[in-house]
């Protein structure tokens, strides 16, 4: 075998070997992301049919937004003017916090 020759198979060897180590480390970083994506769940929520429990019989028009506190005091703002006319005889504030929370 002369010198070039050498050279040449050694270069195919290498590049071969570089080719493979490239194949298996993209093959095993696949398996870990598809592993570690099989463990993240996103959160699963219920419907509460009973939920909110608006007193003093006042009406909620369209509901805005929705928080809950630090003192786990939940806050609804709703839109009295969207209530239809024949149920405005008992809107709610505008903005309050009287819900009661609902059980988890």
């Amino acid at each position: 075998m002369s010198a070039g020759t050498s050279m040449m198979a050694r270069r195919s060897v290498s590049a071969l070997a570089m080719a493979a180590m490239l194949s298996l480390s993209v093959w095993f970083m696949a398996e870990g992301a598809a592993q570690q994506a099989s463990k993240l769940r996103s959160p699963e929520f219920q419907v509460d049919p009973a939920w909110p429990i608006v007193p003093n019989n006042w009406v909620l028009g369209e509901v805005t937004s929705i928080a809950v506190d630090s003192h786990d005091r939940i806050w609804v703002l709703h839109r009295p003017r969207s209530i239809p006319a024949d149920k405005r005889a008992r809107p709610r504030p505008p903005c309050s916090n009287s819900m009661p929370r609902a059980s988890c």
